[in-house]
């Protein structure tokens, strides 16, 4: 993530669903640290569904897909990634 924000690698964390295999309650419990550590925003991809799930303290879950542009202004401006990029290849 080329961002000139030093503390970008903080308020975003991007982790393939392998990553945080386990049960839901493993994953839940992994997203909540990241939020206790300061993380705003963490990215779960899932490249079996070709999907991305975007968890967000005190926001309901959005699940993007290959049609979806992820955005975060407010963390990352400028950032526009197109979904289907992450798949390509």
């Amino acid at each position: 993530m080329g961002s000139s924000d030093p503390k970008a690698a903080r308020r975003i964390a991007l982790r393939s669903s392998a990553r945080l295999a386990g049960t839901a309650r493993d994953m839940t419990r992994r997203i909540r640290q990241y939020f206790e550590a300061g993380v705003r925003v963490v990215l779960v991809v899932d490249p079996d569904e070709r999907e991305v799930d975007v968890y967000e303290p005190d926001e309901l879950l959005r699940t993007l897909t290959v049609r979806d542009t992820l955005e975060a202004p407010e963390i990352l401006p400028g950032l526009s990634l197109p979904i289907a990029r992450l798949f390509e290849g």
